[in-house]
């Protein structure tokens, strides 16, 4: 396994931009800031938050900002300049919001279960949420990621009242046991249950929807969602810079919150029975069907349902200690929003991981009862429009940008390349190269280029 890290280690290291190097450095720069100023650090994080919620109605508040001065000097000076100015700035303001309030984001995507078919999740969540007063879920769905997650849609274009979507991933469900699988499932829904600090969840709640709102934006083609994109563009990256650690902390909240309902021995062997689970599927499953997607592309894929069978042969020969050994030794500090074992398991008062033994049984077969073939079916088939065809998309322009590559050295053995024609070279040679090639790329410009370098 120490050559698999090495190489994720190798992948991260490249991958790495000067931007992607600078947000690091002030998230590691605004998490010690946190820990020595918690109560001021708690209060930015209160007010850029509240600058995200209240953006949304600055139109609005344009607008009546506007009225208002227009009968103020109807009513006194009657300055006929400012009172043209003020019905301007009322009629945009007036017209923005009316568009903004005509925004749907989108849904999340998944596969929508309902109670007549999937009986017993719809029972498992209803018996988990007496016990969690205050989280309202509206409807369910699976997905092909391995996750729980509760979604936030809001109802209009403000996001006053929204629509709670529970989205379960078809490939938790199938990788972990059944009681790992409802562990998990209070997990998040305890996260939402309003009893524990209250303001690291909305702001974990308004991130969320925030990015929902860009990339509903986004794939608009109209001029004025553009326009409201640009504030999401500029906003998120800030938040994401300076809030990663509440973040952080909402989920290391919710693991502590759990212990309320749950041994402290059975949340810490749930929660390495979901690393163990997802590594294999992240780092040996996945990648598997992805190179068969790739190489065949025209064939139809089965990415979920083939997890069961590769799970029952490839669980008994993990060497689930090593792994979890090698989780003891992840750094502390991390900058993905979800902190990594190591840090949930300190979180939890264990500093080491505990022995851990792999039981065969499946929660999907469990709560899906006899809808468990056709709903296998059908979020492999919302996969194979998604994700796979994503794989296949990606694949289909590595091999006209490696062709390209191809034929521009090709073209330098017998010509002088254009600047145009090194310049795209250059690109995608870095593209697909761990190294830089500036170095080369001059060599190349002066081999080829002499007057030019």
């Amino acid at each position: 396994m120490a050559k698999e890290t090495s190489k994720d280690d190798k992948a991260e290291s490249s991958g790495k931009t000067k931007a992607q190097a600078a947000g690091r450095n002030t998230q590691t720069a605004s998490r010690g800031f946190a820990r020595d100023h918690a109560a001021l650090y708690t209060g930015i994080m209160a007010a850029l938050g509240a600058v995200g919620y209240v953006a949304f109605f600055f139109f609005p508040l344009l607008a009546l900002g506007s009225a208002y001065v227009i009968v103020d000097e109807i009513l006194t000076t009657r300055s006929y300049l400012l009172i043209a100015f003020a019905v301007l700035l009322m009629g945009l303001g007036g017209f923005l919001s009316y568009r903004l309030f005509l925004v749907r984001v989108r849904p999340p995507a998944g596969v929508k279960i309902d109670k007549e078919n999937s009986a017993k999740i719809y029972a498992l969540v209803d018996k988990l949420r007496e016990d969690l007063p205050g989280v309202t879920i509206d409807g369910i769905i699976l997905s092909d990621r391995f996750e729980i997650q509760i979604i936030k849609t809001p109802l209009w274009g403000y996001p006053v009242w929204s629509r709670n979507t529970l989205s379960i991933g078809m490939p938790m469900m199938l990788g972990l046991t059944p009681q790992h699988f409802q562990i998990m499932l209070q997990r998040k829904l305890a996260q939402f249950a309003k009893k524990h600090n209250l303001l690291s969840n909305w702001l974990y709640q308004l991130r969320q929807i925030l990015e929902d709102y860009q990339q509903t934006l986004r794939q608009s083609s109209q001029l004025d969602h553009q326009f409201f994109a640009l504030f999401f563009q500029a906003y998120l990256p800030l938040f994401d810079a300076f809030g990663r650690y509440i973040l952080q902390l909402d989920e290391l909240n919710a693991d502590t919150a759990l212990l309320d309902l749950v041994n402290d021995e059975d949340v810490v062997e749930a929660l390495q029975a979901e690393y163990i689970v997802q590594r294999f599927l992240d780092n040996h499953y996945w990648p598997k069907i992805k190179q068969m997607v790739e190489q065949n592309p025209k064939a139809s894929p089965v990415g979920c349902a083939r997890i069961p069978p590769a799970l029952e042969a490839s669980l008994p020969k993990i060497n689930s200690k090593l792994w979890l050994a090698e989780a003891g030794k992840l750094s502390m500090l991390t900058y993905d929003k979800m902190p990594n074992l190591r840090q949930r398991l300190d979180n939890l008062g264990h500093d080491k991981t505990r022995p851990l033994t792999l039981h065969k049984g499946s929660a999907a077969t469990v709560l899906l009862g006899d809808s468990y073939y056709r709903a296998l079916k059908v979020v492999d088939m919302f996969w194979s429009k998604n994700t796979a065809d994503i794989w296949r998309r990606e694949e289909e322009i590595r091999r006209k940008e490696q062709a390209i590559i191809h034929q521009l050295q090709q073209k330098s053995a017998s010509a002088r390349l254009s600047f145009k024609e090194l310049i795209q070279w250059r690109n995608l040679k870095q593209k697909y190269s761990d190294q830089p090639v500036s170095l080369p790329f001059y060599r190349f410009i002066l081999g080829k280029l002499p007057k030019t370098a």
